[in-house]
């Protein structure tokens, strides 16, 4: 269609030229039938870009039926399976901002107070420090 529009007039050309025009010759329901090159290139763009913006979303739902698929079935492999170091990055900044920020109760609060005498009676346990290579041969333990 951009050849057509050049001004290039191969019979090959306007053949092909004639047989878009009959299935692109609706712009829109409101507006007369397209005629001109440019019209019919505009009409072309739009329904491309329609049809791809559709199947974006269709991609993205689907992965994220996937994902939701997954997560409920083996959550082993979900986490390893999160696309994209911007998840990852999220996910890290969620967790450090939740469990980073020191927080300060209210220590009067009732709730509080209903807590520390339902345990008073509870003896600690007993303090087993765990190493950072325990801790990892138990996770890479974990992951296989």
């Amino acid at each position: 269609m951009k050849q057509a529009k050049n001004v290039n007039t191969s019979e090959r050309l306007q053949k092909h030229k004639r047989r878009i025009q009959k299935k692109v010759h609706v712009h829109a329901k409101h507006d007369p039938n397209s005629a001109h090159i440019t019209e019919i290139l505009d009409t072309l763009k739009q329904k491309l870009s329609v049809k791809s913006q559709r199947l974006r979303r269709y991609k993205e739902a689907n992965g994220r039926k996937q994902q939701n698929r997954l997560f409920t079935t083996n959550k082993k492999t979900y986490y390893p399976n999160l696309k994209g170091e911007r998840r990852r990055q999220a996910l890290t900044a969620f967790w450090a901002s939740t469990w980073g920020n020191a927080v300060i109760h209210n220590l009067k609060a009732s709730w509080i107070r209903r807590g520390q005498t339902r345990v008073s009676n509870v003896t600690a346990m007993e303090h087993i420090p765990i190493t950072t290579e325990q801790a990892s041969r138990l996770v890479a333990k974990a992951l296989k």
